[in-house]
C-alpha cells in the first residue's frame, strides 16, 4: 500500500504517540486502485503542537520541508515523494475566493472543508479503518463527482477546475446537483475572482492529464471558454495524438483556429508567451496552404520548421505525415558550388522539396 518513504513517515508519527489520519487523494487512490502522487496526513492537534511535531519530523527524516504558519501545514520532500502533515482545521470564508480564516478543528471539520466527497475519506492510521462521513466510497463505486455544499464554488472557484480534472482522470461523471452548481459557477463568473495566473495554473494541471480531451469537452460544455474570454472561442477538438504535445503547445493545438484578435485575447488572459501567438498564426497559414499543391505545402513546412509533434497531433494529412517522417538529406557540395552564393539557399530548399516529392508515400 505504501512505499518505503511513506512507511518511514508513518513509523515516526506512531512513535510520537499521536492520533493521525491519511486523508484526501491518497485514500481515494487506494480505493480506486491507482498509485498516489502525494500523501496528506492530518492530526487533531493545535498550532503549537503542529509546529513542534513538524520540527521533529524534519529532524528525524533529515529532509527538506516547507512550513506554512497561517494554515498550519507542512510539506516534506522525502525520497522524491511529497508528504503533507497538517493540523485539522475549520475554514470560514468572508467573500468569493477570499482567503479563509483558519480555526483549530476536528477531523470532521477538516473533511467537511474539502472539495468533493471522493476526497473526504480518511484512513485511521491506528486501526486502519476507513472513516467515510460524506459517503465518498459509494460515490467512487458509482463513478460520481459530488460537491459537498452549495457554496463550495463561491468559497473556492478553483474547485470547478479540480472537478473537471478528476472527471477526466478517473472517467467519472458529475451528479446532477454538482453539474448544475458548476454551470452556475460559470454563469455567475466566479472564475473572474481568481488571478489570471491561478486560472492558467489550474488549466495547466488539466492539460497535463492523460485524458485532457475529455476535460476539454467538459470545459466547453460548461461554457467556460466563451464566458472567460468574452467571445465565441473556436476550439479544436480533433487532436490525433495529444499526449505527445508538451506545455504551451497544447494551448496552440486547441486555439490556433481563432482570429488574430481572439488569439491575442487568449494569450493575455492565460499568460501565454509570444511563441503561442506566432505558432498559432503559422498553423492557421498552414491550414490554408493545404489547399494548394504539394510543392507549396512542403515549401512552407521546410521554411517554418514547425514542431513535428505539434503537427502530428493536429493534422492528418498525407503531405504533413510525409514531411514528419522525412529523413534530412545532405545536398552534395558538387551540386551547390556552381550555384551563385546568394541563390544557394533557394537551390537547397528546392532540391529537398523535389526529393520529398519523388519519394513514395
Amino acid at each position: 500500500m505504501f512505499n518505503d518513504a511513506v512507511k518511514r513517515f508513518i513509523k515516526i508519527l506512531n512513535e510520537l504517540n499521536i492520533n493521525f489520519y491519511l486523508v484526501g487523494g491518497a485514500v481515494r487512490d487506494i480505493i480506486i486502485g491507482t498509485q498516489s502522487k502525494d500523501y496528506d496526513f492530518v492530526a487533531e492537534i493545535n498550532k503549537k503542537q503542529h509546529l513542534e511535531i513538524s520540527k521533529k519530523l524534519k529532524e528525524y527524516l533529515n529532509c527538506d520541508y516547507q512550513y506554512n504558519e497561517y494554515y498550519s501545514t507542512t510539506k516534506f520532500y522525502v525520497d522524491g515523494i511529497d508528504i503533507d502533515f497538517v493540523m485539522a482545521r475549520k475554514e470560514k470564508y468572508d467573500g468569493i475566493a477570499s482567503r479563509p480564516t483558519i480555526f483549530e478543528g476536528t477531523l470532521y471539520d477538516d473533511l467537511k472543508r474539502r472539495d468533493y466527497t471522493i476526497n473526504t475519506i480518511a484512513l485511521d492510521m491506528i486501526n486502519y479503518n476507513y472513516i467515510d462521513i460524506f459517503n465518498g466510497i459509494n460515490d467512487i463505486k458509482n463513478k460520481k463527482i459530488v460537491v459537498l455544499h452549495d457554496k463550495s464554488y463561491m468559497d473556492d472557484p478553483t474547485r470547478f477546475f479540480r472537478g473537471i480534472k478528476y472527471a477526466a482522470r478517473f472517467n467519472f461523471n458529475f451528479d446532477k446537483y454538482t453539474f448544475n452548481l458548476m454551470k452556475e459557477c460559470i454563469k455567475c463568473r466566479l472564475i473572474d475572482y481568481l488571478p489570471i495566473s491561478r486560472v492558467r495554473s489550474e488549466l495547466d494541471l488539466i492539460m497535463n492529464e492523460e485524458n485532457f480531451i475529455k476535460a476539454l469537452y467538459y470545459l466547453y460544455e460548461f461554457n467556460f471558454f466563451n464566458t472567460y474570454f468574452n467571445f465565441l472561442v473556436n476550439i479544436n477538438f480533433d487532436l490525433y495524438n495529444p499526449i505527445i504535445i508538451e506545455n504551451e503547445d497544447k494551448y496552440v493545438a486547441i486555439f490556433y483556429k481563432n482570429s488574430l484578435e481572439a488569439l491575442e485575447n487568449i494569450k493575455n488572459k492565460l499568460c501565454l508567451s509570444n511563441d503561442f501567438l506566432e505558432k498559432c498564426l503559422k498553423l492557421n497559414e498552414l491550414n490554408d496552404i493545404l489547399n494548394y499543391d504539394d510543392y507549396k505545402v512542403y515549401e512552407f513546412l521546410f521554411k517554418n520548421r514547425l514542431n513535428k509533434s505539434l503537427l502530428k497531433s493536429i493534422f492528418n494529412d498525407r503531405r504533413i505525415n510525409k514531411y514528419i517522417n522525412y529523413n534530412e538529406i545532405k545536398v552534395d557540395y558538387d551540386l551547390i558550388k556552381s550555384i551563385e552564393p546568394n541563390k544557394r539557399k533557394e537551390f537547397i530548399l528546392d532540391y529537398k522539396i523535389k526529393h520529398l516529392l519523388n519519394e513514395g508515400d
